[in-house]
C-alpha cells in the first residue's frame, strides 16, 4: 500500500498505522480512540495494537489472516440464510480492516465442508471468492483441501465423488492468478502460495512435484528481501506431510544458499539473496508454531478455524516487524494472541 492511499486515510480517519516518510517503513502509533465511532468490539483490538506500539514494534507488513471458515455447511445447500451468515460473520474483520488500514486480506482455504453436488459448491466458492474481493479489496487466498469438494458428489443424480476438475479451480476459482499455486508480493513481503492437495491421499504426486519445481525456479529467480510460503496443509495428524518434507529441504537449501537436486534438477541458491522467515498454514484447527528445517530454525505457524465459536470469528492481525525479528498475530476471538519469531539470516 503506498504513501498516497495511507496519506488519504490520514484525512478522514484516525488510523493505527501511519506512513513513516523518514524510513518509509509503516508504524504503529498509539492514538486516542473516539469510542462512539467504533463498534464495543474492536476497542479491546485497538488496545491490543497500542500496547504492541508502547514496546516500539513496527508493521513492515500488515495483513489479516483467516482460515477453515467453513461457513458454507453442508448438504447442498445455499440460500438466503446462509449468506447472511455470511455476511454476519465479516461484519468485525471488515471493520478491523479498514479501521486499522492493513494491506491485505488473507484465507488460508477450506470455505466448504461436504455432501455438496458440484453445482452447488461452485456456486458456494464463487460466491463467497466474489464478496470477499468486495469486502477487502485487497485479497489472496489459498487452496484448501475441502474446496476441491472431494467429499462432496457429481450431483443428485450422480453421486460418485465430486472433485472439481483443475479447469474450474484454475480457470475459474483461481482466474485472476491461472493457477492455485501463484505468488503475490505484499508491502514488504513476497508471499508463494502453494496447494498442498487432499488430506487422505497425501503421497507426493505429479502435481505437487509441479509446485516444488515451480517454487525451486521461482526462489533462483526472485531478488526479494523478505519472503514466506502459505500453503493450507502443512501437517496432517502431527505429522509433516510428505509435500511439507520437500518444502523443508528446500528452504534449508535457500536459506543456507546451497544448491539442491528435486527429481534430478540441481538449483544452486550460492548466489541468491531474500530470506524465507516463516510458513503460514491452517487445516489442523488448532493454534500451533513449530519450528522446522535446519537447526529447527524456522517457524511454521498453524492457526485454528474461523468459526469456531460458531457465532462470532477468529482470526488473527499479522504485524511483521522486520528489525526485530518478529511476526506478531493479535488474536481476536478464540486463542490466545502470539509473538513468533522469524528466520533471519
Amino acid at each position: 500500500m503506498g504513501l498516497l492511499r495511507r496519506s488519504v486515510l490520514l484525512l478522514f480517519s484516525i488510523p493505527l498505522f501511519s506512513f513513516c516518510n523518514e524510513t518509509s517503513k509503516i508504524n504503529i502509533e498509539v492514538t486516542e480512540v473516539n469510542e462512539a465511532q467504533v463498534s464495543e468490539e474492536l476497542i479491546p483490538i485497538i488496545e491490543q495494537v497500542k500496547k504492541l506500539s508502547k514496546s516500539g514494534t513496527r508493521a513492515d507488513e500488515s495483513f489479516l489472516y483467516f482460515t477453515d471458515p467453513h461457513l458454507l455447511l453442508y448438504f447442498d445447500i445455499f440460500d438466503d440464510e446462509l449468506k447472511s451468515n455470511l455476511v454476519s460473520f465479516f461484519l468485525l474483520p471488515k471493520e478491523v480492516y479498514d479501521y486499522l488500514s492493513l494491506d491485505f486480506c488473507l484465507c488460508g482455504g477450506d470455505w466448504l465442508n461436504h455432501k455438496d453436488s458440484q453445482a452447488v459448491a461452485k456456486e458456494k466458492l464463487i460466491y463467497a471468492d466474489k464478496y470477499m474481493k468486495t469486502l477487502f479489496g485487497n485479497y489472496h487466498k489459498i487452496m484448501g483441501n475441502h474446496d476441491t469438494n472431494y467429499q462432496g458428489v457429481v450431483s443428485n443424480d450422480n453421486t460418485t465423488r465430486g472433485d472439481f476438475p483443475r479447469s474450474f479451480i484454475d480457470g475459474e476459482y483461481f482466474s485472476e492468478t491461472g493457477s492455485a499455486y501463484y505468488s503475490f508480493v505484499g508491502e514488504e513481503t513476497k508471499f508463494f502460495v502453494l496447494d498442498s492437495g487432499l488430506d487422505w491421499k497425501a503421497a507426493m504426486d505429479e502435481y505437487r512435484w509441479e509446485q516444488v519445481r515451480w517454487l525451486a525456479n521461482q526462489l533462483l529467480l526472485d531478488d526479494n528481501d523478505h519472503l514466506a510460503i502459505c500453503i493450507h496443509m502443512f501437517y496432517s495428524l502431527g505429522e509433516l506431510v510428505p509435500m511439507s518434507k520437500q518444502i523443508v529441504s528446500l528452504c534449508d537449501a535457500f536459506n543456507s544458499r546451497q544448491e539442491i537436486s528435486i527429481n534430478g534438477q540441481l538449483f544452486d541458491y550460492s548466489e541468491s539473496k531474500g530470506t524465507i522467515h516463516f510458513i503460514l498454514s491452517g487445516h489442523n484447527h488448532e493454534d500451533v508454531v513449530t519450528y522446522v528445517g535446519r537447526n529447527q530454525s524456522l517457524p511454521s505457524v498453524q492457526t485454528c478455524n474461523f468459526g469456531i465459536l460458531k457465532t462470532s470469528p477468529t482470526f488473527d492481525i499479522c504485524l511483521i516487524d522486520y528489525t526485530k525479528g518478529l511476526l506478531n498475530m493479535i488474536r481476536v476471538g478464540k486463542g490466545e494472541s502470539r509473538q513468533i519469531d522469524l528466520y533471519i539470516n
